[in-house]
């Protein structure tokens, strides 16, 4: 099917109320008008002539469903993904252009946004910890915890964001980045730790691990190991711990 026909095609996939194109489930009044499932649970008349939305379903819709190709849901946002719809479901899961929720915002007043405004927001509303080409600016490194609450932060390595986490993990502190962005982008960057004494030059920890995508949880990356831990006991021994967090590009091998 050329792309025209599929253009004009689409046109007749469009629900009357809502005007997003319709997915099975795909419902009709009883004069014969189409309407989506989402809005058949929120009218009881058609939106066109007013009469009764059955429960009877336009199969032939449904079907065609099937052989078209639609947009990404985020295409108002600059997605140009066109797929059938078996992949599109899978696509907008990871989509870049979908928007995000920040994480560091109370429950109740989240914010969400796309990826390009992601910044924005968090510097002008929790600071920054900013971090520019994998080099730490000079900050003071910040106090680990060894107990108490888990710990959240985020950063930028040449304006990509990056969201940090310590969670306390059965007698060992979880430390992990998540990369945000494109899932097949997290590979390329890696996270470096390093636990130190400021009472005693000597003793040190450094550790380097791959980052995460923003998509795994972390119950998920704990769960498969790919993580930095820490030992408490050892922690335990240190005095006046800090922690400093660094980023890096990856260089793969072929």
């Amino acid at each position: 099917m050329s792309s025209q026909k599929n253009m004009e095609m689409l046109s007749h996939m469009q629900c009357p109320f809502c005007k997003h194109y319709m997915f099975p489930p795909i419902y009709q009044c009883n004069t014969g008008h189409t309407i989506c499932s989402i809005c058949k649970a929120l009218l009881q008349k058609c939106p066109i002539c007013k009469d009764n939305i059955s429960v009877t379903r336009n199969y032939v819709l449904e079907s065609l469903v099937l052989l078209l190709n639609f947009p990404c849901s985020f295409a108002s946002y600059g997605c140009k993904v066109i797929q059938r719809k078996q992949t599109l479901t899978q696509h907008e899961e990871i989509c870049t252009y979908r928007p995000r929720t920040c994480p560091f915002c109370p429950k109740g007043s989240a914010w969400k946004g796309i990826i390009d405004d992601l910044e924005l927001h968090l510097t002008d509303n929790h600071g920054l910890f900013e971090l520019f080409n994998g080099e730490q600016k000079p900050l003071e490194p910040y106090f680990m915890p060894v107990d108490g609450n888990d710990i959240k932060n985020y950063l930028f390595v040449g304006r990509k964001p990056f969201y940090f986490y310590q969670v306390n993990n059965n007698g060992e502190i979880a430390c992990i980045v998540k990369y945000i962005g494109d899932k097949a982008d997290a590979k390329n960057f890696a996270y470096t730790v390093t636990v130190f004494s400021k009472s005693d030059d000597h003793r040190k920890i450094t550790a380097v691990e791959v980052c995460s995508d923003e998509t795994t949880s972390l119950k998920e990356i704990i769960a498969s190991g790919l993580y930095i831990s820490l030992s408490k006991a050892v922690i335990f021994s240190y005095s006046e711990v800090y922690c400093s967090l660094k980023i890096n590009c990856r260089t793969l091998k072929n």
